[in-house]
């Protein structure tokens, strides 16, 4: 008759999924400094997508721009994708992102890349948002950038930085 000795392969068990445990928390915690890498480093404008529409009322035609976030959680929509310094612009921005997230207040930092001057563009403490279909949701927002360059769009929901957009502003 054979003898298991089951003590041993439990022992092997526990300390298998102790080393699967260990190892997703350090790939969270590389995975946190990678976003904050993005954060420090990214000056790269971002993505857009341009396309041409016509107001069916009056058939006047204009472009619908949308800025691509830095990892497809976030974008906004502007007007003609012109961003003007000193020009106080409406933006709707765009989360793909769990409901809960939402529970911490928004703060949209913008940075400018020359200056390295920093502040709050756009702080809603409120929770106000428009839901949309699956994970979409929005926000209007009214920003003002105060002078002309590169700038980083940082989003952050309370502390945690969801992600950013890079825009160049005239």
């Amino acid at each position: 008759m054979i003898k298991i000795n089951f003590q041993k392969y439990i022992l092997l068990g526990l300390v298998l999924v102790a080393f699967v445990v260990i190892v997703d928390f350090y790939n969270d915690e590389k995975s946190a400094s990678k976003q904050n890498e993005i954060k420090i480093d990214s000056w790269d404008v971002s993505s857009i997508l341009k396309r041409e529409i016509t107001a069916t009322d009056t058939g006047i035609k204009d472009d619908f721009v949308f800025h691509l976030g830095n990892n497809g959680k976030l974008g906004f929509q502007s007007e003609n994708g012109i961003m003007v310094a000193e020009k106080p612009q409406r933006y709707l921005w765009f989360f793909w992102i769990d409901q809960k997230i939402f529970e911490k207040p928004l703060e949209i930092i913008g940075i400018h890349k020359k200056t390295g001057d920093e502040f709050t563009v756009f702080n809603d403490s409120e929770g106000r948002y428009l839901s949309g279909k699956g994970l979409e949701y929005a926000i209007p927002t009214l920003i003002t950038l105060p002078e002309k360059g590169i700038w980083r769009l940082e989003v952050y929901f309370g502390k945690d930085l969801l992600g950013s957009v890079v825009v160049k502003v005239n």
